[in-house]
């Protein structure tokens, strides 16, 4: 089983321990040698240690488990918390690389229990290396590293990056496979899983249908140039050098540091060269254009579009002529779950103009939900595709977060499949994988496993039976549900 390094900090009793200590640091000698332009406000961690007090409790951003991982069985860590607090988030990010409560400085002299790690960082020796300097002066577990560090995280969340206005259009070929997959740059099992079953789908398609891979967007926890290439870049299903292009949307977690690291160091690897550095384009051909657009950058947690984004896509709209318009976004235009911001559906009602989107898809909530087709006036097709790489409780996944906008009866399908630890059942990760041939669009929806999506209830694996082999093995007598066939 994969090391489960992000515990550490998915715990707010342990952010409010840490915090505290720091509190009791800013009063020493070490602080009085930060210089003064590299500090943070005076009450910056009185307001943060609020902020996550407001969530501790709160079982929608924070994931208790009541049962101790079992051996074989790729569990998520015992708490997971995903703050959409920018400044919680931004902390989260920075005390990452400190480790006392899990590596105290006898334990880093015995790093052979560290040779799993090559499945998160490919350079092994770097790692110990990098390990051993963090308990060093000046390394990020002392108050001289972590309030500048801190500091300047903040500033490049105000300092965003540049938006860019010059968005490429790429020609998608008449028979192609798209695979799209949100929320999933955490680089925990189940992300993992979900990354080797799309790198395995890859190799399987045939030479002459074209391969792209989507991802809705977040890199847990605000999208850091060192967070972006571990848990994002490292463990992407398309290698350097494949035939399959990448392309990927700034979520709310991207922008938490300014988008710095989505602009600097995703969209620059060559990976993602067809996407030119622009958070949102379009792949077109005679018969449809796919358009993602960026629902962060303007305000990563009241979702809207960035000019000149709504003008870009009235007038995509508008001469599409006969193609048919996929929408992707990282936020949601409704929910059935939650409350949702509406700017983000009026802003793409005024752009449609009257005009009907054949599709919507996004991602955000943590979940896989398709909607029933007479719940949109802006799309015909809408479906929540979260579940990349966040794990959830299954108790979460099956009921409605407060106050939502959607009767809970509209939704037409929703993946409740699950695997047991002890008394817990964690949702299942997966992905869906988007066939256009000529007109035609099938939609198919696949586990971290790699199985279709079934008819019948939700199916439970045992804890003997959901490492993958076991999984992939064991029975499961209910019929595969037919890909979405659009239009």
């Amino acid at each position: 089983m994969r090391p489960q390094l992000l515990e550490s900090v998915l715990d707010p009793d342990r952010l409010q321990r840490k915090l505290a200590s720091i509190k009791e640091e800013r009063g020493g000698e070490k602080y009085a040698q930060v210089p003064p332009e590299q500090r943070l406000p005076h009450d910056h961690f009185d307001e943060l240690s609020e902020d996550i007090r407001r969530e501790q409790d709160d079982p929608h951003r924070v994931t208790k488990a009541t049962s101790s991982p079992t051996a074989g069985v790729p569990a998520p860590p015992p708490v997971v918390y995903m703050s959409r607090r920018p400044k919680v988030s931004q902390f989260m990010s920075v005390v990452t690389h400190c480790f006392e409560e899990e590596l105290d400085a006898p334990a880093l002299g015995k790093l052979s229990h560290l040779a799993g790690l090559d499945d998160l960082w490919r350079d092994v020796e770097r790692w110990t290396e990098d390990l051993r300097s963090r308990f060093r002066a000046f390394g990020p577990c002392d108050i001289r590293f972590l309030e500048p560090k801190l500091a300047q995280v903040l500033a490049g969340f105000l300092g965003r990056h540049a938006f860019s206005t010059d968005p490429p259009e790429v020609r998608l070929a008449e028979r192609a496979k798209v695979f799209v997959v949100g929320d999933w740059a955490t680089a925990l099992p189940q992300a993992c899983n979900v990354a080797a079953r799309i790198r395995e789908q890859l190799l399987q398609v045939p030479a002459g249908i074209e391969c792209h891979v989507i991802h809705l967007g977040d890199t847990y926890y605000s999208g850091l140039e060192d967070e972006c290439r571990r848990r994002f870049l490292d463990q992407w299903p398309v290698p350097s050098g494949s035939r399959a292009c990448s392309w990927t949307l700034a979520g709310n977690h991207d922008m938490y540091s300014g988008g710095h690291g989505y602009f600097d160091v995703l969209l620059a690897d060559p990976r993602f060269a067809a996407q030119a550095h622009c958070s949102y384009f379009a792949l077109v051909n005679d018969h449809w254009q796919i358009l993602g657009l960026d629902s962060s950058y303007k305000d990563p947690d009241n979702p809207d579009l960035q000019e000149p984004q709504g003008q870009w896509l009235s007038e995509r709209v508008s001469d599409a002529g006969a193609r048919k318009t996929m929408l992707l976004t990282h936020h949601q235009p409704y929910s059935a779950y939650e409350t949702v911001n509406p700017q983000l559906a009026q802003t793409v009602s005024h752009a449609l103009a009257g005009n009907k989107l054949e599709a919507w898809l996004w991602g955000h909530e943590h979940r896989c939900t398709v909607y029933r087709r007479d719940v949109s006036p802006l799309a015909h097709y809408t479906a929540l595709i979260g579940h990349g790489g966040v794990p959830s409780l299954r108790s979460e996944q099956s009921g409605p977060e407060g106050e939502s906008e959607v009767d809970p009866s509209k939704v037409d399908w929703e993946f409740l499949d699950c695997y047991e630890v002890g008394d817990d059942r964690w949702g299942l990760g997966g992905f869906a994988v988007l066939t256009f041939t000529g007109p035609t669009l099938e939609i198919q929806y696949f586990d971290e496993y790699g199985k279709e999506r079934r008819n019948g209830e939700p199916f439970a694996y045992r804890a003997e039976t959901a490492s993958l082999s076991a999984a992939t093995a064991a029975p499961d007598e209910r019929p595969v549900r037919k890909a979405d066939v659009l239009p």
